[in-house]
C-alpha cells in the first residue's frame, strides 16, 4: 500500500513521513515507526498500529476508532480530539506528556496502560476500559467517566475536577491525593466503592 509516496505495511519506517489527512483504513503497521509523523485529520479507523512508535506524532483530529494501539509508545503523542471510540490502548505507554484534549475515547480499552501525567481534560472516557492503568498525575478534569472501569487503577495525585464520575466503578483504584469533582483531596490510599471509604477511613469523598 503506498500513500502520498510512502509505502505502508508493517515495519515501515515512517517517521517524519507527511500523512495529514491520509486515508489509511484498516492499514497494518504493526511495528512501524511513526514517531514524529504527521497525521492531523488521517483515517486510521480500524488500523493495526500495535507495538508502534507514536512518540511525538500529530495526531490531532485522527480518526482512529476501533484502531489496534496495543503495546504502542505514546510519549509527546498529540491525540487532542482523536476519535478513538473501541479502540485497543492495552498496555500503551505514555511516557512523557501525552494530550488527549478533548478526544473521544468511548468504549476504549486503555487496561495495563502507563498514562501517568496524561492529558485527558474534556476527554469523553465514557464506558471506557482503565482497568490497572497507571493514571498517576493525570489531568482528567472535566472528562467525562461514566460507565467506566477503572478497577485497581492508581489515580495517585490526579486531577479529576468536575470529571463525571456517575456509575464509575473505582474498586481497589489508588485515589491519594486526587483532586475530586467536589474540589477536595481524597486521603484515603485505597478507594472501596461499597463503602467510599478506603484503608486508613480518611476518605472526604464519595462516588455521587
Amino acid at each position: 500500500m503506498e500513500v502520498n509516496g510512502y509505502t505502508i505495511g508493517p515495519g515501515a519506517d515512517l517517521s517524519y513521513a507527511d500523512l495529514e489527512a491520509a486515508d489509511l483504513e484498516g492499514a497494518d503497521l504493526f511495528n512501524a515507526n511513526l514517531s514524529d509523523a504527521k497525521l492531523k485529520g488521517a483515517n486510521l479507523s480500524g488500523a493495526n498500529l500495535s507495538n508502534t512508535n507514536l512518540s511525538g506524532a500529530n495526531l490531532s483530529n485522527a480518526n482512529l476508532s476501533k484502531a489496534n494501539l496495543c503495546e504502542t509508545k505514546l510519549d509527546k503523542a498529540n491525540l487532542s480530539g482523536a476519535i478513538l471510540s473501541e479502540a485497543d490502548l492495552s498496555d500503551a505507554y505514555g511516557g512523557d506528556w501525552v494530550n488527549f484534549w478533548r478526544a473521544d475515547l468511548t468504549g476504549a480499552c486503555l487496561d495495563g496502560a502507563n498514562l501517568q501525567n496524561v492529558m485527558f481534560w474534556e476527554a469523553n472516557l465514557t464506558c471506557a476500559s482503565l482497568d490497572w492503568t497507571d493514571l498517576s498525575g493525570a489531568n482528567l478534569s472535566e472528562a467525562n467517566l461514566s460507565g467506566a472501569s477503572l478497577y485497581g487503577a492508581d489515580l495517585y495525585g490526579a486531577n479529576l475536577f468536575k470529571a463525571n464520575l456517575k456509575k464509575v466503578n473505582l474498586t481497589e483504584a489508588k485515589l491519594y491525593l486526587a483532586k475530586m469533582p467536589d474540589g477536595s483531596l481524597m486521603q484515603a490510599r485505597e478507594f472501596d466503592q461499597k463503602t467510599g471509604f478506603g484503608d486508613d477511613d480518611r476518605a472526604r469523598w464519595t462516588q455521587g
